[in-house]
Formats: structure tokens, C-alpha cells, sequence
């Protein structure tokens, strides 16, 4: 039986039609899979932001804003990454980097808490220090090294063993009476410079793992760089203190 020419265009175009139903089905899974992650970190990326958190935040440059909005240093830990981000510094370092910057910006010290015991957080306290809050410097571990003020410096050991170095030279004697003569305490610097018998009772409350000694420090930014300093000594419980 002999098909018409009518019948078989009918045909063909009925077998096109369908061929381009099923590519159009194909192209439409194809982008929906390929579109998929966009879709997902665009509305993961909305949502997070509505209920407070901070996507893919650089830490360094989130912290300016938050102390130019007048925010909390809590919202450093707001960082979230919704996709992991293998060659980049993870949630918890960008977290970090925040923190550190937001305490640097604001000179305070209590900030620091959020990273303390880690040798970021003794660095956090450092950058949190204002100007001229210090009369002494200390290089040392478990005991110092070295002493100084400005650019004068002297070993420990001439403190200790050269009676010479103790005249006119206070950090020595502050040495001395902290890291030497362990009965001392910080009497002898009573009538001041304030800073030094700030920086005694801070060294001293971290000698002692006693944040009680915090409490008699005169400055407000000493006094709260030794409450975060002593109160994570005594939760290490090990013999590092920070450089000062």
C-alpha cells in the first residue's frame, strides 16, 4: 500500500515535534542542575543575612563597619560561609580576623576574650593596647630576658646580679620585684608614674593567675587587657605569658 507524500510529512513532523520536546526537556534539567547552586546561595544568602549574619564576609573589612555602626564585637561571629570555600581562610579565621580588627579599631581589650587562650588572642590584646599605657617592656617566658624603656635596654641578669643597674632604673626594680624577689608585690610603686604601678599589678595578677589584682589598676584599658589576661592564664594553667 503506497503512503501519501501528505502522510509522510505528517509523520515526520509529528516525530520533530517530539524530538524537540525531549531536547527542550533535556535543556530544561540541564539548566535547572546547573542553575541549581546559584539559585541555592542566592536564597541562603538572603535568608542569612535577614536573621543576622554576615555571608562570605572578609573579616578585616567587616570590622570598620561594625564599629561605625556602633555594633557589638559579637558580630564578628556572625561570619558564615553557606558554600564551603576550600582555597580560602575558613568562617572561624575570618571570624578571627574580625575580632582582632575590631579590638585593634576600638582599643579594647575585652574583645580579645572571644579568641583567648591562643597566641592570636595575647597578639589581639597587644593591637588593643592605647598609646602610653606602658612605662616598662618585657622579652620573656616564664621569666624576662631582657628590660627596657624607650630604646635604653638591659639584660635580666645584670638586674639581678649587678646592683648598679638598679640605680634610677625603675623597670629594673619592677623586674626585680616580680620575677626575683617573689615575696614583693607592687608597694614600692604606689607613688607612681601611674603607668607603672599599672603595669605592676597587671603583671602581677598574671604572675599570681589572681584577677582580684586587675581591680586596682587605674586605667580602664590596663585594667581591662588584665582581666582577659589573667582570667585565660588561670584557665590554661601553663607558664606562658604574653610579651609585654
Amino acid at each position: 500500500m503506497m503512503v501519501s507524500p501528505i502522510c509522510t510529512a505528517a509523520l515526520f513532523s509529528v516525530i520533530v515535534c517530539s524530538d524537540l520536546q525531549h531536547m527542550r526537556k533535556i535543556l530544561l534539567i540541564i539548566g535547572a542542575v546547573a542553575f541549581a547552586p546559584v539559585v541555592y546561595w542566592m536564597g541562603a544568602y538572603t535568608f542569612l543575612m535577614i536573621i543576622g549574619y554576615h555571608p562570605d564576609a572578609i573579616g578585616i573589612e567587616l570590622a570598620p563597619l561594625l564599629v561605625e555602626r556602633g555594633k557589638g564585637v559579637e558580630e564578628c561571629t556572625q561570619i558564615i560561609h553557606p558554600i564551603p570555600h576550600p582555597f580560602s581562610p575558613s568562617a572561624r579565621e575570618q571570624q578571627a580576623s574580625c575580632i582582632h580588627r575590631y579590638a585593634s579599631l576600638k582599643k579594647d581589650p575585652s574583645a580579645c576574650n572571644l579568641l583567648m587562650p591562643s597566641d592570636y588572642g595575647w597578639s589581639c590584646l597587644g593591637a588593643a593596647e592605647e598609646p602610653n599605657q606602658r612605662w616598662c617592656w618585657f622579652d620573656f617566658g616564664k621569666d624576662p630576658a631582657i628590660v627596657g624603656r624607650g630604646a635604653i635596654s638591659i639584660a635580666m641578669t645584670e638586674c639581678k646580679n649587678n646592683p648598679y643597674s638598679m640605680r634610677d632604673n625603675r623597670c629594673c626594680e619592677l623586674a626585680t620585684a616580680l620575677y626575683i624577689n617573689h615575696e614583693q608585690h607592687c608597694k614600692a610603686f604606689e607613688q607612681g608614674p601611674q603607668q607603672l604601678h599599672d603595669q605592676c599589678l597587671e603583671l602581677l595578677a598574671n604572675r599570681e593567675r589572681n584577677m582580684n589584682y586587675c581591680s586596682f589598676i587605674t586605667s580602664a584599658n590596663v585594667k581591662a587587657a588584665c582581666e582577659v589576661s589573667s582570667r585565660a592564664l588561670e584557665a590554661d594553667g601553663t607558664d606562658t605569658v604574653e610579651k609585654k
